[in-house]
């Protein structure tokens, strides 16, 4: 599958890495894209922190009506691909065997149908991995696993693009400063909930929507609302 929705969303990315581009937009532009084009619920993508086997989410987008859980994102397949470097498949939740079997329910609950799990990888190193959560099974729509894999590619690329020799010790150092800028997201977040007496989702979606309106990032909004509340 090759449609032009997919060519200019690869083209989009691209172009952003090109100029003098804020890595947060640049992956929030990646999941957003990825849920879009793949037919997805929810698209997150999780990041090693450097303590063995345990990962964050790093940015995610998911449909207004759909209140994500998650420990899905952290765990069973997505941590396996983060972990080894390699895709990982769920074709239906519904049909996972014994071994992720809690994960399969747990989806289920969700309303989830299927997932991929796409590797960010540099070099032979991975740096986590770009998970994509549909509501119907994966196979039951055209979906290229091609096109999520070169997404998750330039995701790893946003975090390792650098003029310095040793890119791996930069994706780490922005790894570890886009972890503190999703923080000031949440806590914008949970003031946006507090003061307008409304749900972490509706503040969610509140800041997103705000914070596009003002051209700005939802980590730049993040931090003018966390200097001056009034800035809502």
């Amino acid at each position: 599958m090759n449609t032009p929705a997919i060519q200019l969303s690869i083209a989009e990315v691209t172009h952003l890495l090109t100029t003098d581009f804020d890595s947060q937009r640049v992956l929030e532009t990646i999941v957003e894209r990825s849920r879009e084009n793949l037919s997805g619920v929810w698209c997150v993508l999780v990041v090693r922190n450097g303590e063995h086997g345990y990962l964050d989410v790093l940015v995610e987008s998911a449909n207004a009506d759909f209140a994500p859980d998650r420990t899905l994102a952290i765990s069973g397949p997505a941590a396996l691909s983060a972990e080894s470097g390699a895709v990982v498949m769920v074709d239906s939740f519904g049909d996972v065997g014994e071994r992720w079997r809690k994960f399969g329910r747990s989806g289920l609950e969700r309303g989830l149908g299927g997932c991929r799990c796409f590797p960010m990888r540099l070099g032979r190193k991975s740096l986590g991995s770009l998970v994509v959560f549909t509501h119907d099974s994966w196979d039951s729509a055209q979906r290229s696993n091609a096109y999520g894999q070169s997404m998750a590619d330039l995701a790893a690329l946003t975090l390792s693009t650098d003029s310095r020799q040793d890119r791996h010790s930069q994706a780490v150092a922005a790894v570890k400063k886009l972890i503190a800028v999703r923080g000031d997201v949440e806590r914008a977040v949970g003031m946006i909930a507090e003061l307008d007496g409304i749900s972490i989702e509706l503040a969610t979606l509140r800041l997103a929507e705000n914070a596009r309106q003002r051209g700005l990032s939802a980590a730049a909004y993040s931090s003018l609302l966390l200097a001056n509340p009034h800035n809502r």
